[in-house]
């Protein structure tokens, strides 16, 4: 693939650190507010971005890329094309996140429009099952520069195409995110983060996670239209264990599957982790 520059300036555009050649880039639905604060404590901006919003990506999107610095670091990377740079890639296995996708089109008007004209229901009035999830999307090519929103995107970023000299993939569902996180700084020479020193990362995960719950409401799980609500307790588990979301995964987001496994092009990291993912066909 071509990276056309206008294209890195698309949801979730890239982070770049000031000090070293590195570039942090993440799949929606994937960590990505951990990784948000991740990096701005590295940068010193994690107390300013408190100050501006309680959300990261308020911050991220309102104040950080209309910042000098980060438009001088954006022409100097993609006029190096990722020459001279490492990128860290941040990314789920593609059924677990599935489920996070689902949630997240129950939640929010995200393809209420596709649905509509292709099942024939409305998830404002009527709720959306998964099967309705499916069938919507199904023949849809699902990249974010193809104007999807980003939370049902596959997991492919235009930046991810640059010719970095290293890629370093943390897949958040084979190797632990702190601890991945940390062995990077230890791997990059960077300072090592001790999270737990920072209540932003339990109190964001309490807020906007949901509870994992058992599904009893008397239906079959792929076609129960869930209503639109937040959705703070969901049936992750008994979604995960449904044959229909392994079989969306790999027609929604088959190409993700051989792309978002933790690994380290330089094989120094992440190299002994197990990198079965979910949806490995045996």
């Amino acid at each position: 693939m071509t990276v056309i520059p206008s294209q890195l300036t698309l949801e979730p555009r890239p982070l770049l650190f000031s000090n070293n050649n590195v570039v942090l880039s993440w799949s929606p639905k994937s960590g990505c507010s951990q990784a948000l604060i991740w990096f701005l404590i590295h940068e010193g901006l994690l107390q300013e971005s408190n100050q501006f919003d309680p959300w990261p990506h308020n911050y991220r999107q309102k104040r950080y890329y209309d910042s000098e610095n980060y438009s001088r670091r954006l022409a100097d990377l993609i006029n190096a094309g990722g020459k001279g740079y490492t990128l860290i890639k941040i990314t789920r296995d593609p059924v677990k996140r599935l489920v996070s996708c689902f949630r997240h089109a129950i939640q929010y008007p995200a393809i209420d429009s596709i649905v509509e004209a292709k099942v024939g229901t409305q998830p404002e009035r009527d709720g959306l099952s998964l099967k309705d999830f499916r069938d919507a999307l199904a023949g849809e090519d699902l990249v974010c520069w193809k104007g999807f929103d980003m939370h049902i995107c596959a997991q492919q970023q235009p930046v991810w195409f640059y010719s970095f000299d290293r890629v370093i993939t943390l897949n958040i569902d084979q190797t632990n995110m702190f601890p991945g996180l940390n062995d990077i700084e230890d791997e990059l020479g960077m300072q090592k983060t001790v999270f737990s020193a920072y209540p932003k990362f339990a109190n964001l995960a309490a807020g906007h996670h949901a509870k994992d719950i058992a599904f009893d409401a008397g239906a079959e799980i792929e076609t129960h239209r869930f209503p639109r609500t937040r959705h703070t307790e969901f049936p992750k588990s008994a979604l995960l264990a449904a044959p229909l979301m392994l079989q969306a995964a790999w027609e929604l987001h088959g190409r993700d599957f051989q792309s978002v496994a933790s690994g380290d092009s330089a094989n120094r990291l992440f190299q002994t982790y197990d990198t079965g993912l979910t949806g490995k066909v045996a």
